[in-house]
């Protein structure tokens, strides 16, 4: 389920490690991920680059056969998550609470 787009958004990218002239940027992953603050939700945004070894260097570790090659494709890993972060059945009770206590 997508966020709101009107949350405001704290983007962090993150990259992996190893990346040189080597590796070409193929795409990104993105997460999305509701956070907390005393009278404010906003949403963190993760980006993480996908990088792909260059297409010859991927040839020649092919025909090469050497152990312990390198992955041809590179992400970074997500962070840990925070326990508090909230997912979408958290912010319906939230909003049913807060309806409820509207309420006369």
């Amino acid at each position: 389920m997508p966020l709101a787009e009107q949350l405001r958004r704290e983007v962090e990218v993150i990259e992996p490690e190893g990346i040189d002239e080597t590796w070409v940027r193929i795409g990104e992953e993105v997460t999305e991920q509701l956070e907390h603050k005393p009278g404010e939700l906003n949403v963190r945004r993760i980006i993480r680059p996908k990088y792909a070894l260059k297409r010859d260097l991927q040839l020649a570790q092919e025909t090469s056969g050497e152990e312990g090659q390198e992955k041809a494709v590179k992400i970074a890993p997500l962070p840990p998550s925070d326990p508090w972060l909230w997912d979408a059945r958290n912010i319906c009770s939230v909003a049913i609470m807060m309806q409820q206590r509207m309420q006369p």
